[in-house]
């Protein structure tokens, strides 16, 4: 069976893009644009996991992901990190804040679904 998933890019061809590779593979899918709508969302609606750009205009990823963590009803939101920063001050960043995996962009989508796979997240 499907997971709810939120996807929160800035870039709208990445959100088109997991979505539909998501979509196909039997998940529910959101994409949010900023880390306020994300945020937002999440206040209304726990997902099953969130997969969150790093680099975005309004609030960086990490940014957000420290204010998951510190919100006890959102602190164990399994978060799958995305960002073409592939340097590892970047990774360590998303992994100081806790989040539960790191996949560099650009990617092949296969590696979402291992992602949510490493999560025990089924890819049906």
């Amino acid at each position: 069976m499907g997971k709810r998933i939120v996807v929160c890019d800035d870039d709208p061809v990445v959100g088109i893009l997991v979505h539909e590779y998501l979509k196909a593979h039997g998940h529910d899918i959101t994409v949010m644009s900023s880390g306020t709508a994300c945020l937002s969302q999440l206040e209304s609606e726990l997902p099953d996991v969130l997969i969150l750009d790093l680099i975005m205009p309004d609030m960086t990823g990490i940014d957000v992901l420290r204010k998951i963590r510190a919100n006890p009803a959102m602190a164990k939101l399994p978060v799958i990190m995305m960002s073409a920063n592939t340097d590892t001050g970047s990774m360590l960043d998303g992994y100081e804040v806790a989040a539960d995996c790191y996949v560099e962009k650009p990617f092949d989508l296969n590696k979402i679904l291992l992602a949510l796979d490493s999560l025990g997240e089924s890819s049906t």
